[in-house]
């Protein structure tokens, strides 16, 4: 029997009509085959990751098929997203895509730290990288614009759970007790989450010592926001080689300055700028 981790069960939502419902069900599923955990699911992974009936799924996967949202993978069998969800995502990063003062600034945090700087989102128990600025050093991180790391792995993503009441974190985990691991330093489980959040919550920064990916170390700080929970995260990432934890801790002043002048342009509205 084919066993699943915790990371990719969903609850059914409850829905107030048929429509609601469908549109409820066919997200779940794109959101399944959204994680990192495969790139292909049978029809029979899908009904166990969201809990929906086979023939709810398979007649929801029909439509996506048709729309171009989930294609047929390689394996016969299988299902993958299809370009039509890509499309959708990109345009949403586009959107996102920060001013040129933005830019500006974090060129300039990139540029003195001499190590790749970022914005993320919080979006469910995802971290997604919105924009990114590297310097011109050999030897940089490089994570694209658009990427996604599990929140409970990434500086960003627990920077911005920690700014969230304890309430609202337990419920995003829906119950959850194990997280996927990608290293030895990865926490395992919500428990663990839990604990580091306290002390983000408490120090003001967070740190991925080599959780997403093993020789890479990064630090994030939230943007404060004057309308409510800190919904940006500014960062950087660098080799293990070249960061200790001495030395994050260090620059986590630095972008704490950073952060509090990117917060006047994220509270005034971010617009998407072409030329940037």
């Amino acid at each position: 029997m084919t066993r699943f981790s915790t990371a990719t069960q969903l609850r059914e939502l409850p829905a107030t009509s048929g429509g609601v419902r469908s549109v409820t069900r066919a997200l779940s599923l794109l959101r399944v085959m959204a994680t990192s955990e495969r790139s292909e699911w049978s029809l029979f992974e899908l009904c166990q990751a969201t809990n929906l009936p086979k023939a709810t799924a398979h007649r929801l996967l029909s439509t996506m098929l048709d729309d171009g949202f989930v294609e047929h993978a390689v394996t016969p069998g299988y299902y993958r997203l299809g370009l039509e969800a890509a499309i959708v995502g990109h345009a949403s990063l586009e959107r996102r895509k920060p001013e040129l003062p933005v830019h500006r600034v974090l060129l300039g945090l990139s540029t003195r730290l001499r190590e790749t700087a970022g914005i993320g989102v919080l979006s469910g128990t995802n971290a997604i990288a919105i924009a990114r600025t590297h310097p011109s050093s050999p030897g940089r991180v490089d994570f694209a614009r658009g990427a996604v790391f599990p929140a409970h792995m990434s500086c960003g993503g627990k920077v911005l759970l920690a700014a969230l009441p304890h309430e609202e974190v337990v419920a995003l985990y829906g119950g959850r007790r194990r997280l996927e691991r990608y290293t030895s330093n990865t926490i395992g489980t919500v428990s663990e989450l839990m604990r580091e959040l306290e002390a983000v919550r408490e120090q003001g920064y967070a740190i991925d010592d080599e959780e997403y990916v093993a020789g890479v170390r990064c630090l994030g700080v939230p943007i404060p926001s004057s309308l409510g929970p800190s919904r940006y995260n500014v960062g950087i990432s660098a080799p293990a080689v070249r960061a200790s934890l001495q030395q994050l801790r260090i620059a986590s002043r630095i972008l704490e300055t950073a952060a509090r002048e990117l917060s006047v342009w994220f509270d005034a509205g971010m617009r998407p700028d072409l030329t940037a």
